[in-house]
């Protein structure tokens, strides 16, 4: 597959957004994590249906039980009315013989403001396939990038200003929290984010706990970036904060049941590791997801480890875990902000 020029011209689509277009779209519809699959009923109950949902609904890496990337919803392109052009999120599948060059196009604000729809081109079906299989991370990555997104715009209209000054005055570093956090702890090394809520399900109000910890720490060597040093770093942080009822009991990452996954990234022009995975309570029975991202602050010569946790026991935990991920992703250095 000659995919190559293709990607090129995704960067070009996706640096290309007409303000004034933008300004007369009525705002997207949809809730987070759904995505609408423009696709005929034939292919998508074949082949292409069967791509297409291993694309986007496929069980999310590091959460206690299987949930999709993606919450989908397939409309037929006779039915894709205005209904369904507003959702925040589309898939349009067009595949047809002028398509010379399997690929796949990004486009923004086509039909509502902050809108993503990627449109996969092909000339038939085993070309349509061979796209997605190929792009799939890239793809998955489209749609959860936006929505983390949308959740840091939504946070920096809402957040708290007091703790995010707080934070900037003591480790020099700038994050966008959602209305409900609180800075439990902060100092010139360490900070610990707290969000605790309640809410109804059965006739009862069940907990809900999430919490961002970072730990800002001398660089020395690129061996502090591999996983297993990185990983041993976030069980210190867990150990010294999130503590249990038990004496004995503290946080710390499940390596048995779903090990970590990490990979490394580029953020914001940094290198990056992010990981994902699960958290236990030793001693205790508590549990739930986890994801964290370190990278290098160049400009004061230390790395910026950010771990993030989810309990939430009687609900999903998908879309608890993106949130603490938008916060985490909001993190910038204080002095480089322009």
């Amino acid at each position: 597959m000659r995919l190559f020029a293709v990607l090129f011209s995704i960067l070009l689509l996706s640096s290309c957004d007409s303000s004034n277009k933008q300004s007369s779209l009525p705002g997207y519809s949809g809730s987070f994590g759904e995505v609408v699959i423009v696709v005929s009923n034939a292919n998508w109950n074949g082949v292409v249906g069967e791509a297409l949902r291993d694309v986007y609904k496929e069980a999310q890496y590091g959460l206690p039980k299987d949930e999709p990337y993606f919450d989908v919803i397939n409309v037929q392109k006779a039915n894709f009315t205005s209904v369904f052009e507003t959702f925040r999120n589309i898939v349009v599948v067009n595949i047809d013989s002028e398509w010379r060059e399997p690929n796949y196009q990004l486009k923004k604000n086509e039909w509502a403001k902050d809108q993503v729809v990627v449109q996969l081109n092909a000339a038939n079906t085993k070309e349509l396939i061979a796209v997605l299989r190929e792009n799939k991370t890239n793809l998955q990555d489209i749609f959860n990038n936006k929505e983390l997104d949308r959740l840091i715009k939504r946070n920096k209209k809402f957040g708290k200003q007091g703790a995010v000054k707080r934070l900037k005055e003591n480790m020099g570093l700038t994050m966008i929290l959602q209305k409900d956090a609180d800075l439990a702890e902060v100092d010139s090394a360490h900070a610990w984010i707290r969000i605790e809520r309640e809410r109804p399900k059965g006739g009862f109000m069940h907990q809900i706990s999430q919490g961002v910890l970072i730990s800002a720490y001398e660089y020395n060597a690129r061996e502090q970036f591999s996983d297993s040093v990185l990983l041993a770093q976030r069980d210190e942080l867990l150990k010294q904060y999130v503590k249990g009822t038990h004496p004995d009991a503290y946080m710390a990452t499940d390596y048995k049941y779903v090990p970590p996954q990490t990979r490394a990234i580029d953020y914001r022009g940094k290198y990056a590791k992010e990981a994902r995975g699960l958290w236990k309570m030793t001693v205790e029975y508590m549990g739930g997801p986890m994801y964290s991202l370190a990278f290098l602050d160049e400009s004061n010569n230390r790395i910026i480890l950010a771990s993030g946790y989810v309990f939430s026991p009687e609900f999903d935990k998908r879309e608890f875990i993106r949130e603490t991920e938008a916060m985490i992703k909001s993190i910038r250095i204080s002095k480089e902000e322009k």
